[in-house]
């Protein structure tokens, strides 16, 4: 990581890692869930694998900073004669096009800068703190221009030519305001040169707040250079690889009424084993779950694995809801296990096993201990039924599952214990004083 910050990292070299992270994650074998999925936050349905090309950008964004905040420094003059400007926080405050220099590096620094750069929206505060010059987006005959006058006398921003209502100054203002020789002409010409959505836009009454450093908007929210980290461009630029989990439009064709229910719904999904156990075997299980990569007999004879789509035990079709589901000793198991939990909780779960479907896939999103412990139980039950099928011919015993559940408990309070943190394990006591 240290050479990629300090030298220009060729798209090959990028591009090498990436495959060989990917070969390594999946064996050689294609790709189960795309790259670009994995990169993401948990609650995205990825897993935060490193994005090499995301960490290159966001260190190049902190020559940035290292350009525009520290004090002046002899090291400095090379960074401005390659881009060919004495003042470097001029340099990157202005909208301008990359400049080609002979050291990769900064040319790279330039172009990941103006990635970053991109808003969505342009709201007052973006463009009030716009610089005039040299700005691709600030315009005369189609091209970027700098009136050293102006500058020098105090014209910077596009704030600085437009009262709190959004008006711009008449020629006669501007002569007084910055003891400046401006004539009607210069007044229309810099006037037309902004946008014409901006100048819309900035006779509208919105808030918007000014900054003396190089100023930046991220997913609609201002920054000051001072206040952007690593680790909050880097998480920007993974999150512009805009690309949702497919197995996201999978199960909402399966569950229509997921694709209208909460917005932050698949949000919660993803995080939900990650939050209720310490134990990676059952986070990477629920994963797989979740992305569909679980190997019923349907899928190994899309695979042409198998010759028959059906369950080997009962003759249904074995996709993952019979498998998880509805297959007649699962089917049972599930009966079981929730009679079994009204008897040792407060809470009443509902036996309509229509209602519970999505609930023992994808989790209860109620709040309270009780539904975290309940989670836990159905999580560990999944993994059980799975192993079962798949390693001991379906032979699936509901008590069985509680000597495992116990042992679980078992190792969580202990844990809890060693590292003094008692207290976690206090929602589990009902249960495992019962067990």
């Amino acid at each position: 990581m240290y050479l990629t910050n300090v030298i220009y990292t060729p798209n090959c070299v990028l591009k090498e890692v990436k495959d060989i992270i990917v070969d390594f994650i999946w064996d050689g074998k294609p790709s189960k869930i795309a790259y670009d999925v994995l990169v993401k936050n948990i609650e995205d349905g990825g897993l935060k694998m490193v994005d090499l090309e995301s960490k290159v950008k966001s260190f190049n964004i902190n020559w940035v900073k290292r350009f525009t905040l520290n004090k002046e420094g002899n090291w400095k003059k090379a960074p401005a004669y390659f881009y060919q400007e004495k003042d470097l926080v001029f340099h990157f405050e202005c909208n301008k096009p990359p400049v080609k220099c002979p050291v990769k590096l900064y040319n790279e620094i330039h172009k990941h800068w103006l990635e970053l750069k991109k808003v969505d929206k342009e709201d007052n505060t973006y463009i009030r703190n716009q610089i005039i010059w040299k700005n691709k987006c600030v315009t005369i005959n189609k091209k970027p221009f700098f009136w050293t006058q102006w500058y020098e006398n105090g014209i910077k921003r596009i704030n600085d030519i437009v009262n709190e209502e959004g008006t711009f100054f008449t020629h006669e203002e501007l002569s007084l305001r910055y003891n400046i020789n401006c004539n009607f002409l210069n007044a229309l010409q810099i006037r037309q040169s902004i946008p014409h959505v901006w100048r819309k836009s900035l006779c509208s009454n919105e808030k918007y707040t000014l900054s003396d450093e190089v100023f930046i908007s991220l997913d609609n929210k201002n920054y000051c250079i001072s206040d952007i980290s690593s680790k909050l461009c880097y998480w920007y630029f993974v999150n512009q690889k805009r690309r949702d989990p497919t197995c996201i439009q999978r199960w909402t064709e399966v569950y229509p009424n997921l694709k209208d229910g909460d917005p932050n719904l698949w949000s919660c999904v993803f995080k939900l084993s990650f939050s209720i156990c310490r134990e990676t075997k059952l986070q990477s299980f629920q994963y797989r779950l979740l992305h569909r990569l679980i190997t019923c007999h349907e899928k190994l004879y899309e695979m042409k694995l198998v010759k028959d789509p059906r369950c080997e035990f009962c003759g249904e079709l074995d996709n993952l809801k019979h498998f998880f589901l509805f297959c007649n000793n699962v089917n049972a198991f599930w009966d079981s296990l929730f009679r079994w939990w009204n008897r040792m909780s407060d809470t009443q779960i509902s036996p309509d096993f229509d209602e519970l479907e999505e609930s023992i896939l994808f989790g209860f999103h109620a709040k309270g201990e009780i539904f975290i412990v309940l989670n836990y139980c159905i999580l560990l039950a999944k993994y059980y039924i799975y192993r079962q099928r798949i390693h001991n011919g379906n032979c699936i015993q509901f008590y069985d599952f509680l000597v495992e559940l116990k042992y679980k408990l078992s190792l969580e309070k202990n844990i809890c214990t060693i590292n003094g943190t008692s207290q976690l394990f206090d929602k589990f006591i009902f249960i495992y004083n019962n067990l």
